[in-house]
């Protein structure tokens, strides 16, 4: 120190990397210092357990009312006038829908063109409409158990009424699906989407 300098040691070897002989071995030989190594590979099994969680079906689901967000963002393209929306997906309706309800419709709509008719369910199920334009969309969640819950969308319709959209969903594959949608329309007319279909 006669100079004015001072120098720190690193009492545990291990940390520092230090090697007898004063050389870093990690630092010549191409690999990560040993606590860089350990650290990579927790990491390594994390995302493993997090990818075999998700296999399982472990991993909590996300909230049912996040599922309809997602629905009506996803919708966008028909609210907007630009497309056709979550029903132009097969995709699409099988992420949002329950099997059993997913069938139904594509059931509905086979025979329906073998008729060469129209399907009973015109237009967008998620809007109760055959015209996009639905804005001010508020969603709220009415119950939930373990695995079923209903949802609320209540929405203006056509810039002149609301009309309240329920959700029923059960959990199916680990996330939360339509397994109904029940309509209570500005009239005061009420039914759901099951009645509708198995009523043609």
């Amino acid at each position: 120190m006669a100079d004015g300098r001072v120098f720190f040691r690193t009492r545990d070897r291990r940390l520092s990397g230090y090697q007898p002989g004063g050389r870093d071995r990690s630092a010549h030989d191409g690999r990560a210092p040993p606590m860089l190594r350990k650290l990579a590979l927790a990491a390594l099994l994390l995302a493993a357990s997090l990818t075999c969680a998700q296999a399982a079906g472990t991993v909590a689901p996300d909230a049912p009312d996040a599922t309809i967000r997602a629905l009506y963002a996803a919708d966008a393209p028909f609210i907007n006038n630009t497309g056709q929306g979550v029903t132009g997906s097969k995709k699409l309706m099988a992420r949002f829908l329950s099997k059993a309800l997913d069938k139904l419709l594509d059931d509905d709509a086979k025979a329906a063109d073998k008729r060469g008719e129209p399907p009973t369910i015109e237009g967008d199920p998620f809007l109760d409409s055959q015209e996009g334009g639905s804005k001010d969309f508020k969603i709220s969640v009415l119950s939930v158990s373990a695995d079923k819950a209903q949802v609320l969308a209540n929405f203006d319709k056509d810039g002149a009424s609301r009309e309240d959209v329920t959700f029923s969903l059960i959990l199916e594959r680990g996330q939360w699906r339509i397994d109904d949608i029940a309509y209570t329309r500005a009239d005061g007319s009420a039914e759901t989407i099951r009645e509708i279909l198995k009523g043609k």
